[in-house]
């Protein structure tokens, strides 16, 4: 059972990694788009607190609401359409595996709603923390390298996917002795496909502005002159385009394992069932030595049996 449940937690922890990536960047964006408000807001003579919060928990109730009254029943809708019928348990028919809805997935989805709001109003307060003259220098001049690269985070990022690589292959795998014996799975380790994922991610936004300026500098001599413009305006500011390419990584990369999960998983099911049975069909019992050769003489014979053992 431990071994089975290593893919599972793989497949776990790379969708929440790649999730939570997904909502920081739309958070993100969302802040953007509405920093020109705060802002302004700001200037007006707010409050930091009530310039975010203005901005903020109108849009921010809106999505919350809607992803409530939507998000359980899509979820349910997904797991009897597309869950249950890659299940197929012997003695059961396909979809007859009840999923219902209960009261708790309503009051996670509201936990994650009300969290969800929290970070709203906490992304719009730094925005609303810079003031008019502020935020158009930024706005004309952006930064050229993200906080990140700035401190090599990502460098950092990049030793400790290194560092869980090498552990995962110096143990052959995910799984450990525990120290009372037994097999236990190192949670450390299953961090490591999120962790070089993300790793995948802050190098391409490192290289993304070099690999763009030299595009820009082939394209100066010929026409049209917006393109190389738009190259160098990218490469000036590339966290937003950078973002989507990452994400867009991150799917294809979630994808392909999405693919490769199911049939591993029920290949390591069957192959599990088939070494716990000894062979395709079993017959138990209290049966003595005269009518197993009396059997296995019957049996023998037929073309769609390949072999019998007592």
């Amino acid at each position: 059972l431990t071994l089975a449940r290593v893919p599972l937690f793989l497949f776990t922890f790379l969708v929440v990694g790649v999730l939570l990536y997904f909502m920081a960047m739309t958070v993100d964006m969302m802040v953007r788009l509405r920093a020109d408000e705060v802002v302004l807001i700001r200037s007006r003579g707010a409050g930091i607190l009530q310039a975010g919060a203005i901005v903020t928990l109108a849009e921010g109730v809106a999505v919350v609401l809607a992803a409530l009254a939507v998000g359980p029943l899509l979820a349910l809708a997904l797991a009897r359409r597309l869950f249950t019928s890659s299940l197929n348990p012997l003695g059961i028919e396909k979809g007859a595996i009840p999923i219902e809805l209960s009261p708790y997935i309503y009051l996670l989805a509201a936990g994650v709603g009300v969290l969800g709001l929290v970070v709203f109003l906490l992304a719009s307060v730094g925005t609303a923390r810079l003031n008019l003259t502020d935020f158009l220098r930024e706005r004309a001049r952006p930064p050229s390298l993200p906080l990140m690269q700035r401190y090599y985070v990502d460098a950092l990022v990049l030793a400790v996917a290194g560092l869980l690589w090498w552990q995962a292959r110096g143990r052959g795998g995910f799984v450990a002795s525990g120290l009372f014996g037994g097999l236990e799975v190192d949670p450390s380790l299953m961090l490591a496909p999120v962790v070089i994922l993300l790793a995948a991610g802050l190098i391409l936004l490192r290289l993304l502005p070099l690999v763009l300026r030299g595009l820009a500098g082939l394209l100066d001599p010929l026409d049209p002159p917006w393109m190389g413009f738009a190259l160098k305006r990218m490469a000036r500011d590339p966290l937003a385009h950078g973002s989507l390419t990452i994400i867009i990584m991150a799917a294809a990369a979630l994808g392909v394992f999405s693919a490769a999960f199911q049939p591993t998983l029920a290949r390591s099911h069957e192959e599990q069932a088939l070494y716990s049975a000894g062979a395709d069909l079993r017959v138990t019992g209290n049966v003595d030595q005269s009518l197993a050769d009396q059997l296995k003489q019957e049996l023998e014979p037929l073309p769609e049996v390949e072999a019998v053992a007592p």
